[in-house]
């Protein structure tokens, strides 16, 4: 016997109970128990049964006819293979990308407000609890002129007009500013808001290197990028054991100046305590100088030691009876080495590494290099602040001299 189909009657429509009650065919009229109707309709798809709701049953809703055809369209659908529920969810899904894609495209991303957003989602990766508001104070104060653009309109132009005036002057500044806003612009492409083959108008190489001014380095100290430092201290290690090698690592390691290494002496060492104190005398600033041993420096020290001549106090004492190694020393191995760097630019090497890759305070990296850093310098030196320096001292070892390297 057939299944009955259009039971209902549509004036009975609005005195029917709580509860479910069929038109035959997979329809239903749902009335709750507040008295809301709603026309449902069920069917069978791969096995598994399925519920589509069609709208109100109410005077102002579906009335029973189009709640039929609508039936008829579903079980039609049925039969042919298609699951009506899952096209309802995927047009829903659809419309909704659509949606979303014509309000991005209406609504362009102001360069402030992505950089904010970007630097509360990264904050959690760095260990240094002042790393937000310094990202933030550099951005807003050096970059003001970005914070209200869109970023998919800054261009070379608007980058270089943000760092030319800092360029030169504030040299270690500007290449903050600089790398800030070519991490923010490279996060903005990443997530659909700058065009993905347009290049990043901040990027150094190639771009701004090209119209910001060349930065006067003094003496024109080449430096090695701290990236290159474990390679090249494998390379100085891998040579024969010289005084010249040795005293060079101990330069690297300790972030000293080429006069202060090859004249030191042993009464200026204390391997004890793990300590290099070199007197005012000797230093540019004429202030004393305590520089925390590393493991590592501490073993060059004790390779040296049983070379050290009679009659001579220097830690790494030349061929002249008497006299420390020449300042043709470090010049010459980097020349054998085929290195195009300065022994100097080593500095320069490890204060952009401890900036861009540590959490330690600006000042005790300054106060490692011996450099001025406004009032605070003498807190910097003074021994409550060796902990400090000498935590960044190994820790500047350890990236230099991996365990890998061997000794």
């Amino acid at each position: 016997m057939a299944r009955q189909i259009n039971i209902l009657k549509q004036g009975a429509i609005a005195s029917l109970p709580q509860g479910r009650h069929s038109d035959g065919g997979g329809l239903y009229c749902v009335v709750a128990a507040g008295g809301s109707r709603q026309w449902v309709m069920f069917y069978h798809h791969s096995n598994k049964r399925r519920e589509m709701g069609l709208g109100s049953a109410g005077s102002t809703g579906l009335s029973l006819t189009d709640a039929r055809k609508r039936a008829v369209e579903i079980r039609s659908a049925v039969a042919s293979g298609r699951d009506p529920v899952a096209e309802k969810a995927a047009l829903r899904s659809a419309t909704r990308i659509a949606q979303e894609a014509a309000a991005t495209a209406t609504k362009r991303v102001l360069f402030g407000d992505f950089a904010k957003d970007y630097i509360i989602e990264r904050k959690a990766t760095w260990k240094d609890s002042r790393a937000e508001s310094n990202w933030l104070w550099s951005i807003e104060h050096h970059a003001a002129t970005l914070l209200t653009m869109p970023v998919d309109d800054i261009s070379l132009e608007h980058v270089q007009a943000v760092l030319a005036p800092i360029w030169v002057t504030k040299q270690e500044t500007a290449k903050k500013v600089r790398r800030r806003i070519e991490a923010i612009l490279d996060a903005a492409r990443v997530k659909g808001l700058t065009p993905p083959q347009a290049p990043n108008p901040a990027k150094l190489a190639g771009n701004l290197a090209l119209v910001l001014p060349r930065a006067p380095r003094g003496d024109n100290h080449a430096a090695l990028p701290y990236g290159d430092v474990p390679a090249f201290m494998k390379k100085l290690r891998a040579r024969a054991i010289t005084n010249g090698a040795l005293a060079f690592e101990f330069l690297i390691l300790t972030a000293a100046r080429t006069g202060e290494v090859l004249g030191a002496t042993w009464a200026e060492i204390d391997l004890d305590q793990k300590l290099w104190t070199i007197p005012a005398e000797r230093m540019k600033a004429a202030r004393e100088h305590i520089i925390p041993l590393s493991d590592r420096t501490v073993d060059i020290l004790k390779l040296m030691r049983p070379h050290a001549s009679e009659g001579s106090s220097f830690v790494f004492p030349g061929q002249s009876p008497g006299r420390p190694l020449s300042n043709m020393a470090f010049l010459s191995l980097l020349r054998r080495m085929n290195v195009d760097v300065t022994a100097h630019g080593f500095r320069s090497t490890f204060r952009d590494w401890a900036g861009d890759c540590t959490s330690h305070e600006r000042e005790v990296a300054e106060a490692a290099l011996a450099h001025s850093v406004g009032g605070v310098e003498g807190a910097y030196r003074r021994s409550t602040a060796l902990k400090k320096r000498r935590a960044l001292m190994d820790e500047w070892s350890d990236y230099c001299c991996p365990s890998t390297l061997g000794l």
